[in-house]
């Protein structure tokens, strides 16, 4: 396999374990054994960009059909709504109340978060001239919420395993170490998304500006 299709594993394989997520979901599997799949998936998202960046493809006419710049957002979108979909619905299906409750508020609070971002970015994308340093402060904003959402489902995850309290209390304090080295790991992918992202928007201005 050539070097530059790693990154394209990786995220196939991020949407594989949302859906085996899902599976296990329906089959009433422990949490013991959900955590590592959660965690492969994560470990997959915090790579694929990486590798993307490490290998990238060769100059193609036309490219690949997934690597359109279009295609890879929207499988980059899928993927991780995919897998933190289906860690909140598992985590609302558990017998703890506490945790049921929780999962409910948090994932409404970020759910509306994120179509408010999207409204504003929408909103942004149509003025003249174009707000490109508010769009990267939205843009920006809602990685975090995504990251804090991920936070939050694996600690609720932890403490749902048959695990010992003191291990639990261990892997949370990993966690977010953890946390805190995959925030540094995606900050370059971060601010780099963010300028493609406003490249693009630039493009699609000149070409309404040209039909006018």
């Amino acid at each position: 396999m050539k070097k530059y299709f790693i990154a394209d594993v990786l995220s196939l394989t991020e949407i594989v374990m949302g859906l085996t997520l899902i599976a296990m979901t329906i089959l009433g599997t422990p949490a013991d054994v959900v955590i590592w799949v959660f965690i492969a998936g994560q470990l997959c998202d915090a790579f694929d960009g990486i590798a993307a960046r490490r290998w990238p493809y060769p100059p193609m006419d036309p490219p690949y059909w997934w690597r359109i710049p279009r295609v890879v957002q929207c499988i980059e979108h899928t993927s991780d709504i995919l897998l933190i979909g289906a860690l909140a619905v598992y985590l609302l299906t558990q017998d703890t109340p506490i945790v049921r409750y929780l999962t409910l508020f948090g994932s409404v609070v970020i759910i509306v978060f994120c179509i408010w971002i999207e409204a504003c970015i929408k909103c942004l994308r149509f003025q003249l001239p174009l707000n490109y340093e508010q769009r990267r402060t939205l843009i920006r904003r809602r990685r975090y919420v995504y990251l804090l959402g991920i936070t939050i489902g694996i600690t609720e995850l932890i403490f749902c395993t048959s695990w010992p309290s003191w291990l639990k209390l261990t892997l949370c304090l990993i966690g977010v170490i953890s946390g805190v080295a995959l925030m540094i790991l995606k900050w370059d992918r971060l601010t780099e998304s963010n300028e493609t992202f406003l490249v693009f928007l630039r493009r699609q201005r000149s070409k309404r500006k040209k039909h006018r």
